[in-house]
C-alpha cells in the first residue's frame, strides 16, 4: 500500500501530496506542511509535533517519524498502511481481553460525542476539537458503522474513520481549516485507540432479589406476595465474543 506523505490531504490527487515540498508552482495549490496562517490559525500548527514526554495512548504513534522525507506513521489516510499497529502495541502492559471499555459498533453518538468533546488537537497550542466538530463527527461515525458494518479491530478506526473525516471535514489546507492538518486529524484516533474494544461484550443485569411471605389461604401467587425486605443488584459481566469466556464480572448494590 501507499504510505502517503504529510500533507496528503492537503493534494490527494498527486502522489502523497508532498512531492512538491514546500511549494511548487506546477501544482495548485501547492502542499505546504507549513503555512503563513492567521492569529487564530498560527502557522506552528502545521510543524511536525515531537513529544518532549511519555506516550499517553497508543494513538500518538501517528507521531513517530518514518525516516523518509516528509512521513511519519499515517494513522488518518483511509488507505494508511501503519494502521494494524493499534491491535500490536500498547502504551501498558494489558491482557488480550480487557473489560469495561466500549464497543464503537454499539456506542450511539453522544457516546463518540462525550470522548470527542474536548481533547486536544495539539498540545503546544491548546488547540481542542470543538464541540460542532464533535458532534458532527459522531453522528457521521455512527452512520457509517450502521451503513457499512461493524469495526472488526481498532486498525478500522484509521482506514474507515480517516474516511469519514475526509468527507465531512475539507480536504484543503487553508488559513483557517484544520482538519488537513496531520496531527489535528489524527485526534479522534488518539482518543478512542486506548479505550475502545471490539472483541467484547459488555453488560448490565438489573436483578431485584425479595424475601417475604405468602398470607395461609392464598388464591393468587402473584398478587398475595407481602414483601418482607428487597434487595437491588447490578452484575456487570464482560464476555469474550470469540471464545464465550466470562472475562470479568462485577456484582455492584444499589440503594435508593
Amino acid at each position: 500500500m501507499v504510505r502517503y506523505g504529510d500533507c496528503y490531504r492537503n493534494n490527494q490527487s498527486t502522489g502523497d501530496g508532498c512531492e512538491d515540498f514546500p511549494g511548487d508552482a506546477t501544482v495548485n495549490p501547492p502542499s505546504k506542511l507549513v503555512s503563513s496562517g492567521t492569529a487564530s490559525f498560527p502557522a506552528e500548527a502545521r510543524r511536525p509535533v515531537v513529544l518532549n514526554r511519555p506516550f499517553r495512548s497508543v494513538g500518538e504513534l501517528g507521531f513517530v517519524f518514518r525516516d523518509q522525507t516528509f512521513k511519519s506513521l499515517d494513522f488518518w489516510s483511509p488507505t494508511s498502511a501503519d494502521s494494524g499497529l493499534l491491535d500490536l502495541f500498547s502504551v501498558t502492559d494489558k491482557p488480550a481481553v480487557i473489560a469495561a471499555q466500549i464497543n464503537p459498533n454499539a456506542a450511539s453518538a453522544p457516546v463518540f460525542k462525550a470522548i470527542f468533546a474536548g481533547i486536544a488537537k495539539s498540545d503546544a497550542l491548546g488547540v481542542q476539537l470543538s464541540g460542532t466538530d464533535a458532534n458532527t463527527l459522531s453522528a457521521a461515525m455512527v452512520a457509517e458503522i450502521s451503513g457499512s458494518g461493524p469495526y472488526l479491530n481498532r486498525s478500522n478506526l484509521v482506514d474507515r474513520m480517516g474516511a469519514v473525516i475526509s468527507n465531512k471535514f475539507p480536504s484543503g489546507i487553508t488559513a483557517t481549516s484544520s482538519w488537513a492538518n496531520k496531527a489535528y486529524a489524527e485526534a479522534p484516533v488518539r482518543a478512542l485507540a486506548d479505550v475502545t474494544n471490539t472483541r467484547t461484550w459488555n453488560l448490565m443485569i438489573d436483578v431485584v432479589a425479595q424475601t417475604g411471605s405468602f398470607p395461609q389461604k392464598s388464591g393468587d401467587l402473584n398478587r398475595s406476595f407481602v414483601v418482607q425486605g428487597e434487595r437491588r443488584y447490578w452484575l456487570h459481566v464482560a464476555i469474550d465474543r470469540f471464545t464465550g469466556e466470562v472475562v470479568s464480572q462485577q456484582l455492584e448494590p444499589v440503594y435508593e
